[in-house]
């Protein structure tokens, strides 16, 4: 029988499947765990994880993804068609495998402190952190790369001091970092004529009290949502302020959120020691509407990053314990999955595999 396999964000797995197709489609949902690794050691790791049997695959790609980074781990995502890009610092370089084969890989170096990436039409977009500067912060900036060329760097352009994360919501760039969001015009990019200049918008955080922008993800509405390290999520709808909701729980360190996959809530945590000394954290699901905030799990636990399987529904997110090693805690239907899955555990991504065999 013939055998054919795709990979799509599990995002988009849903239309992939046509009537009257003449296969029989098998998706096997797939987590990606992305461990930062030991600060001194360079040993963050990619793992997955399936949910069908609870199995962790701690090397999973052939040729061995773990042994082409040997950095430390920021961050990592996906192109449409379903290469794994992986954000590394010492060394900076950027890590670019297609996750079913183990082949194609790409590596990408000469940035500086590089934070977060991702993919708009053909090009990638880089966030840099850059060199410290004389007024106590840094000179950051987004490099561009063009897919058409090879990833050649095609552009360079400045943003504010030590970006956290981007996002894209129609045809806008959205920078976060310590002094709010910034939102970038891409109307105009093509291969021929690229403008990035000076933001269209940069919007503030309204007080000190605010703390820094960490995360952003896009509301049902494609509204774009805006954590704060002071417990404050903005929503901001094209380039204008329209909404904050302050006094949500979130990590002050982190600004960890994610979006459930109805678009309409959002998940964060708190963790706090008890009267003895040892962590204790809560998850919350927050009413992006409302505003209204719920207590859905707890435990003896420090937290550190978090997820939602826009498949399955289920939270994502690791306990970190003090030597670094992280166990990953899978969440659904009020019960909880407690898996190892390696050092310092960040960020949580999602795949399908299809497979389909002819009838």
């Amino acid at each position: 029988m013939k055998k054919i396999i795709y990979l799509l964000p599990a995002a988009l797995m849903a239309g992939c499947l046509q009537y009257g197709d003449p296969y029989v489609w098998t998706a096997r949902n797939v987590a990606v765990i992305v461990n930062e690794g030991s600060p001194n050691n360079s040993n963050g790791t990619i793992n997955f994880y399936s949910e069908a049997d609870s199995s962790i695959k701690l090397n999973p790609i052939r040729n061995d993804l773990n042994d082409l980074i040997q950095a430390n781990i920021r961050s990592a995502t996906f192109t449409n068609g379903g290469n794994l890009w992986v954000v590394c610092n010492n060394p900076n370089k950027i890590v670019g495998v297609d996750v079913i084969t183990g082949n194609d890989v790409i590596i990408i170096d000469s940035l500086s402190t590089p934070v977060r990436a991702l993919f708009q039409s053909i090009y990638l977009f880089v966030a840099n952190r850059g060199a410290p500067n004389s007024n106590g912060g840094y000179n950051s900036y987004v490099q561009m790369y063009s897919l058409a060329y090879q990833l050649r760097p095609v552009q360079k352009f400045a943003v504010a001091s030590n970006p956290q994360d981007m996002l894209v919501c129609q045809n806008k760039l959205y920078v976060a970092g310590d002094s709010g969001v910034q939102v970038f015009d891409l109307s105009r990019m093509n291969d021929f004529d690229i403008i990035m200049g000076a933001p269209i918008a940069a919007i503030p955080p309204a007080s000190e009290e605010w703390g820094g922008a960490r995360r952003m993800v896009l509301g049902a509405a494609n509204d774009v949502w805006v954590s704060y390290t002071g417990g404050v999520l903005q929503c901001i709808n094209g380039v204008t302020e329209k909404i904050h909701r302050i006094g949500i729980p979130i990590d002050s360190a982190s600004g960890s959120i994610a979006i459930e996959r109805d678009g309409t809530s959002i998940v964060s945590y708190v963790t706090q020691s008890d009267g003895a000394g040892s962590p204790h954290s809560i998850i919350y699901r927050t009413s992006l509407a409302t505003g209204d905030t719920t207590a859905i799990f707890s435990g003896a636990y420090n937290l550190s990053g978090i997820g939602v399987n826009p498949s399955t529904g289920s939270i994502y997110t690791a306990d970190t314990r003090a030597d670094g090693r992280s166990d990953l805690i899978v969440i659904k239907n009020g019960s909880a999955k407690h898996i190892p899955a390696g050092v310092n555990t960040r960020q949580f991504l999602f795949f399908e595999i299809l497979e389909s065999t002819r009838q």
